[in-house]
């Protein structure tokens, strides 16, 4: 299910009273089989759905704005425009643990292109605006 959905149900739920339960399809009779399911762990189960993956995502992006700082400073130093390669090479020690060559290829081409342009005699070679 896409997430949007996801959140439009989420939201109508948030508009039924707070003492609202939801019959439980799967409900046998049994004593171990619940009757039925309150509106707040309902709810509660698509907020765990919707954010799955929050944390690693924020964690990528905190990695990558650790990278923007050192790959700034560095072209701001730089009086040519430089490879990816050349890039890397220059600031490896300084970029977070496990930063590869191939991050910071997506860092300059994706992320970062409103202040990184490329060279007119090289398309390959990279400069700050």
């Amino acid at each position: 299910m896409k997430k949007l959905t996801l959140t439009a149900i989420r939201n109508y739920l948030e508009t039924l009273p707070a003492d609202t339960n939801f019959d439980n399809p799967a409900y046998d009779g049994a004593p171990t089989t619940r009757k039925a399911f309150p509106i707040a762990e309902v709810i509660a189960e698509l907020d765990t759905e919707l954010n799955r993956g929050a944390e690693a995502k924020a964690a990528k992006g905190a990695e990558y704005d650790a990278a923007r700082a050192v790959v700034m400073a560095e072209l701001a130093n730089t009086v040519s425009p430089v490879t990816i390669g050349e890039l890397f090479e220059a600031v490896k020690d300084k970029l977070p643990s496990g930063f590869t060559k191939g991050k910071l290829q997506y860092g300059v081409i994706q992320l970062w292109k409103d202040v990184i342009d490329h060279s007119e005699d090289s398309p390959r070679a990279y400069f700050l605006r």
